[in-house]
């Protein structure tokens, strides 16, 4: 009876993304992001556990009928959230104010932000690859509270994605080239500290480099090459898995089924609905309550000013009480240096039930419709700001649980406030005529 439910609501999430493609509102990047998330953190996973692919149900020792009860919430939720966006964005536009924020750089002024962008992840890399390339280090929860690494982490992030907004939509060569060395540099510190699933970028960034080629021979090489890259990325996946566990490689490789170790692999790094069920079984709903919606609203003030304020999306004063790291306290009993993906129904309703999951929904379809309304926009500082809130490239963010958008969007409240006390932004007065129900909207300086 679950495989049925879950089936159906496969296909009725399957025909939302088909009425998304036809709505004009939508930016086809966003749209394309959304139905690869999709894939990548609910189709694959469900799938590979319904055709038996279930040896992280036996690790996590939860049963079946656990993990399908919470994959069909997850289902339901993921179904609302898209089905209200896509309904949502047809709709007119409601202006609230008459002051608006437009764009105010010159062609110097963005060359000036292009060279600091190079600079400042440069610098970054360097200190990555100098002090961040132990993955067990990296996850030290003594190491995650803060500090210069967090800091630096938290503009790169803007940055890096105004790199990618100019590798995917600018029309100069050299600056697209620059770019695509800086992220294949921070794609391959990453994975070889540990984060395999920053190969992700390079698949990324072949498919945005074929998107620009006009000539079809080439483009299907190219798509040739780039479905080669995947599949050999799917046959690593257990080799990095047994190298960072200390496990002699070739000897796991003959030991088992190539084929089977990587559909295993495949299902430990992308079911976090697996984990959810941790959370759930263990925890239980309302175990959290409001702290987390707390920490993350209050995240940026100081701990001299309250020492014992919540941690954003945590229900204590740390981290180890982030959702990742309490699933992994409750499967290992250590959440020092280990952290796992959660769901969004499992995080909603482990904070305060129905009204968490609630609040996640709408949050949700906040959030979708912030991100595609500047990646439409004309603007890269803009679109820059829609794509670092996709969490790219894992889309970890499409969806997520409220309390960790909250924090996101303030920490994009606070690089917008930054660029504009930069001059990067101006407000305007606009005029708004209604003439036969349309919007004419004239600028005054």
């Amino acid at each position: 009876m679950f495989d049925f439910w879950i089936i159906l609501l496969f296909v009725i999430i399957f025909f939302q993304f088909l009425l998304m493609k036809k709505n004009k509102s939508i930016n086809k990047l966003f749209n394309l992001f959304l139905f690869v998330s999709f894939l990548m953190w609910y189709f694959v996973p469900i799938t590979l556990t319904m055709f038996g692919i279930e040896g992280i149900l036996n690790f996590l020792r939860i049963t079946r009928y656990e993990y399908y009860e919470l994959a069909i919430k997850e289902l339901i939720l993921y179904f609302l959230i898209i089905a209200c966006f896509n309904l949502l964005s047809g709709r007119k536009k409601i202006i609230f104010s008459n002051l608006q924020f437009v764009e105010n750089i010159s062609q110097f002024q963005d060359k000036i932000f292009t060279r600091f962008t190079v600079i400042f992840l440069i610098i970054y890399l360097v200190f990555v690859g100098i002090n961040q390339m132990d993955y067990q280090l990296n996850n030290n929860i003594e190491l995650q509270q803060g500090g210069l690494f967090q800091l630096l982490t938290f503009f790169a992030t803007y940055l890096l994605s105004y790199l990618w907004i100019n590798i995917i939509y600018d029309s100069t060569a050299k600056k697209r080239i620059v770019a695509i060395f800086i992220i294949i540099f921070h794609t391959f510190l990453f994975v070889v500290s540990g984060s395999r699933i920053y190969v992700l970028s390079i698949v990324y960034l072949l498919f945005f480099i074929i998107q620009r080629e006009n000539n079809i021979v080439k483009k299907i090489r190219n798509y040739i090459i780039l479905g080669v890259f995947i599949l050999a990325s799917f046959i690593s996946l257990p080799f990095f898995a047994a190298q960072r566990s200390g496990v002699d490689a070739a000897a796991f490789a003959n030991s088992e089924n190539i084929g089977m170790l990587v559909l295993e692999e495949l299902n430990i790094k992308l079911n976090s609905i697996s984990y959810g069920t941790v959370l759930m079984k263990y925890d239980g709903e309302e175990f959290a309550g409001f702290t987390p919606y707390v920490g993350s609203l209050v995240k940026f003030v100081p701990r001299f000013i309250w020492k014992s304020k919540p941690t954003a999306t945590s229900f204590n004063e740390d981290i180890s009480g982030i959702p990742s790291r309490r699933t992994a306290f409750l499967i290992t009993g250590d959440a020092d240096t280990f952290n796992t993906g959660i769901s969004t129904y499992a995080v909603a309703a482990w904070q305060m039930g129905f009204w968490t999951v609630f609040l996640t929904l709408i949050f949700n379809v906040i959030l979708f419709k912030f991100i595609n309304s500047s990646l439409k926009s004309s603007s890269f500082y803009i679109k820059s700001f829609g794509f670092m809130l996709l969490g790219f490239p894992q889309l970890v963010m499409l969806p997520t649980y409220g309390d960790n958008i909250v924090q996101k969007l303030i920490e994009a409240i606070l690089i917008f406030i930054l660029l504009v006390m930069f001059g990067f932004f101006k407000l305007i007065r606009i005029k708004v005529n209604t003439v036969r129900d349309k919007n004419q909207i004239q600028i005054i300086e």
